[in-house]
């Protein structure tokens, strides 16, 4: 009597080979070659976060330069013009994440630095969102007025090498 075990396996290979064409070939067929429901999801985020961070960045350079013009306490006076447009629901919109928390804790400094002011707020993070995709950027922020309150520039730096600032932001 022959040994026949090998057989069985010998007539699977084939069996099992048509199943995965046929698996394959249903996969090619069911592609519709359009990969624009997931860049249009990622690409709606990645706008999101970048509004937020212009919006950041614009709303400090006018509430700066509002502050040192009034002549009162710069950072107080900082902290109650951003609060007072954190009262008002147009702006107040998801993507801030903690800046409207750091301003009303007052956890920023913004002060004299020989003949100009700088604003300084660590660990600022924004938070967008679109579904399941979301993108968190944790930053710092260095706002650089004269002593009239005319924005001369800004420094932002990543809390780590993983994350990147938005390149075309406002100036």
């Amino acid at each position: 009597m022959m040994n026949r075990k090998g057989q069985l396996a010998f007539i699977m290979i084939p069996i099992v080979a048509l199943v995965l064409a046929g698996m394959a070939l249903y996969t090619f067929i069911g592609f519709r070659g359009d990969f624009s429901l997931n860049n249009e999801a990622i690409l709606g985020v990645a706008g999101k976060s970048q509004f937020s961070y212009n919006y950041v960045v614009e709303t400090c350079k006018g509430t700066g330069q509002a502050a040192i013009v009034s002549g009162e306490d710069a950072k107080q006076k900082f902290k109650s013009l951003a609060q007072a447009g954190l009262g008002t629901e147009k702006y107040n919109f998801d993507g801030l994440g903690n800046f409207y928390d750091k301003i009303g804790k007052g956890d920023f400094t913004f002060a004299n630095s020989g003949e100009n002011y700088v604003l300084d707020i660590r660990e600022l993070k924004l938070v967008s969102s679109n579904g399941y995709n979301s993108i968190t950027t944790t930053f710092e922020m260095k706002m650089t007025f004269d002593g009239q309150g005319n924005f001369m520039g800004l420094e932002t730096l990543p809390q780590n090498g993983l994350e990147t600032l938005p390149q075309n932001a406002l100036s």
